[in-house]
């Protein structure tokens, strides 16, 4: 496939450039739906620039600064489709490389002016072997700034920041935490041209922010979680001087014009599933490691400006507690579902349980909500949820039995309490539903597999029945239903389309010379404009592997691929 290409089948887009080599995208930034830029390296240790025009990514030739070798960009700010700054490091001059290793020693900055990229001069500060720049933000196009980090004469690293005015680039006094060793700033936001908040790490495993007012930057004490490591902010957001969110592996902070505050209370946490009923309320739910070494479950909330961490009602238990999924038809209105174990369950498969989980969520606070398991029923997880309203919700999973024999398991929320719905497994011991999207009251779909055969049910306001498909092969994964009469369910290699009276094969779309490719999610806006996305293998691109050092990775064979990201459009 050459660069560019853009195959259809079965109403399926695939919108990727695939190249032949190893290569990496580290920042995006866009200014409209049809003009985006996205930065990064490829395995020739070169500057990767690719562009989006609403339809595919194209590839763009980027002007090296003369003699430069070993260079990669790692973020770009756009404030229009005119202006984009993008920033990192490269060798200057290439024998310099050695110095560090083969990594960049000086820093990089190139321009976009809609039709080409220039090379522009960062500062390099004088008496250090090596600097490179890792974010940038830009307010306008004559004022951005961009941060990163330079190496000192004993082998650690300090700060650095650098302002460019539209015409040149210059270095900017920037502090260090007291008695530290490595500092360095990752990401920066800049909500106006005298107005930055810069984010980074300090020994590998705190927190470090910094504040531009004016021309002049600052140390803000940022709120390090107690006795954790890796505590290390890498991206930064600012609605507003006063409105920024910070995060970091499994940390999030958010600066109030005055102060920061931990969001995410332990860690590591895992988020699987997320609603929004509007812009400015979405919850995402998952769980999170405990101090006491089990799963917790957690819940956040957005409310427009930032995320918050929500007390979930769990069952007392010393077993793990998790919620997979979850819906919100209303802003003061979601149903969240999973499963939760006690301390002697030993359970495989999804959810990986001996108990249904939900909770619901009135806009103020969670609740546990009693779920009846079926008579015999061993090990039992729910994993889906649709709701359209907040007395109509159907979670969907499975349970076993104690000969492991597994069944698909359908219960009905009223609003007041869950019941079991009956009626709704195919047979043959080995059977289990994934996802579930309603349309309405009266039309809800449900997936997953049967055997090793795609199965869907159709609720029809009713009873549920299953639906003959007619690809037979592969577990099905999400499905999304805009209407009553258009539903796509994906799942592996296959995806199948619902109009309102029978089922369709639909042919995704996957790369060229891909192993092991597969969809496991999509959403619909309306019946012609839905988004799939998933993961795989490219065999064209070795697979990393661990250098004899055990920690470096390196690109070499062995592997059978290289695991990649897929997303597709679907239009109808």
């Amino acid at each position: 496939m050459c660069v560019g290409d853009v195959l259809r089948r079965g109403g399926f887009l695939l919108h990727s450039v695939e190249h032949r080599t190893y290569r990496r995208l580290d920042g995006v930034s866009c200014v409209s739906a049809t003009d985006c830029e996205a930065v990064g390296s490829s395995d020739a240790n070169q500057v990767l620039a690719e562009h989006w025009n609403g339809s595919g990514w194209s590839l763009q030739t980027v002007a090296l600064p003369s003699g430069a070798s070993n260079s990669s960009l790692a973020a770009v700010s756009c404030t229009s489709a005119t202006a984009c700054i993008a920033v990192g490091g490269a060798c200057l001059p290439p024998a310099q490389c050695n110095v560090v290793g083969g990594g960049p020693t000086s820093p990089l900055a190139e321009r976009w002016n809609g039709t080409s990229w220039a090379a522009s001069a960062p500062v390099a500060p004088s008496g250090v072997s090596a600097a490179y720049l890792d974010g940038v933000s830009c307010a306008t196009a004559s004022a951005c700034a961009a941060v990163g980090f330079s190496t000192t004469d004993f082998g650690g690293t300090v700060t650095l920041a650098e302002n460019w005015n539209g015409t040149s680039w210059s270095q900017q006094t920037t502090p260090n935490a007291a008695g530290s060793i490595f500092n360095s700033l990752e990401a920066v936001s800049c909500a106006s041209a005298t107005s930055c908040i810069s984010a980074g790490g300090v020994n590998y495993s705190g927190t470090l922010a910094e504040q531009l007012s004016g021309t002049s930057w600052s140390l803000l004490h940022a709120a390090d979680p107690g006795g954790t490591l890796g505590g290390e902010l890498a991206s930064v957001a600012c609605a507003s001087s006063t409105a920024c969110t910070a995060v970091g592996g499994s940390l999030i902070e958010a600066w109030n014009g005055t102060s920061w505050s931990i969001q995410r209370p332990a860690e590591p946490v895992g988020f699987r599933g997320v609603s929004c009923s509007l812009a400015t309320a979405c919850t995402a739910v998952g769980g999170y490691l405990s101090g006491v070494g089990a799963d917790r479950s957690l819940a956040q909330r957005w409310d427009g400006s930032a995320w918050s961490v929500q007390s979930t009602a769990d069952p007392s238990t010393s077993g793990n507690v998790d919620l997979s999924a979850v819906s919100c038809p209303s802003a003061t209105s979601c149903i969240a579902v999973g499963m939760f174990e006690t301390s002697s369950s030993y359970c495989l498969g999804p959810g990986a349980g001996d108990s249904p989980l939900a909770e619901e969520w009135d806009g103020t606070a969670w609740s546990l909500s009693s779920v009846p398991a079926p008579s015999g029923a061993v090990c039992v997880a729910l994993t889906g949820v649709s709701c359209t309203s907040a007395t109509q919700c159907f979670g969907v999973g499975s349970y076993t039995d104690s000969a492991n024999n597994s069944f698909t398991l359908v219960e009905r929320w009223n609003g007041t309490a869950w019941s079991i719905v009956a009626g709704t497994d195919p047979g043959g011991g080995s059977n289990q539903l994934n996802a579930v999207s309603c349309a309405s009251a009266t039309l809800c779909v449900a997936v997953g597999v049967s055997g090793f055969q795609s199965l869907a049910e159709l609720w029809n306001g009713t009873s549920w029945s299953v639906q003959s498909l007619p690809s037979g092969c592969c577990a099905l994964t999400g499905v999304s239903c805009p209407s009553t009469t258009s539903c796509l369910a994906v799942g592996g290699h296959i995806a199948e389309r619902w109009d309102g009276l029978t089922w369709a094969f639909s042919q995704p779309v996957f790369p060229k010379k891909a192993i092991d490719y597969s969809i496991v999610a999509d959403s619909c806006a309306s019946a012609t404009a839905c988004t799939a996305v998933g993961h795989g293998l490219d065999v064209l691109i070795p697979a990393p592997v661990l250098s004899s050092g055990g920690g470096i990775p390196s690109t070499g064979g062995g592997g059978g691929g290289t695991p990649v990201t897929l997303a597709e459009t679907y239009s109808g």
